[in-house]
């Protein structure tokens, strides 16, 4: 074979390869089902996250090692559970999420209720802010795999 036939062979794999694996992956039933259930999971810490740094009085980054696992979740939807063409609609929905925290921050302006009450405002900002932090982690691989595709095809 000829030494640059074996080249644009290699450079061929190297140029489709990653797009089709991770395609191939997102369209699997197992793919699927990992990403369902890591976006079922990543809802669920995010909004006990919330909840539990309310009640504790946590600042928001006091919860370094759970907040971690919402981003890993969050690259795992991305990479298997987002397929191209869901991709600009799901982009739309997380660019929503993720500047929703900016509004809902107001939110802790609403007064406790009772002494030593909760406010209604602080929980739903704090929801709003890690299910962001959830979702901001999949967008960024959604939008990444969207900027490859499109780069990877000629015009």
């Amino acid at each position: 074979m000829d030494p640059d036939a074996k080249l644009e062979e290699k450079a061929e794999i190297v140029y489709k390869k990653p797009a089709e694996v991770v395609d191939k992956a997102a369209k699997s039933e197992k793919g699927r089902m990992l990403g369902a259930w890591a976006f079922v999971i990543g809802m669920v810490i995010a909004v006990v996250l919330a909840l539990v740094t309310v009640w504790l009085g946590w600042n928001v980054n006091e919860a370094g090692g759970l907040s971690l696992i919402l981003v890993i979740l969050g690259l795992v939807v991305g990479l298997v559970n987002i397929s191209e063409a869901e991709s600009t609609q799901f982009l739309l929905a997380a660019l929503v999420l993720v500047v929703l925290p900016v509004g809902f921050g107001q939110l802790d302006m609403i007064p406790a209720v009772g002494a030593g009450g909760i406010g209604i405002g602080a929980i739903l900002s704090t929801i709003v802010h890690y299910i962001s932090m959830f979702v901001a982690p999949a967008a960024l691989v959604v939008a990444l795999k969207a900027m490859y595709s499109a780069a990877r095809e000629p015009t």
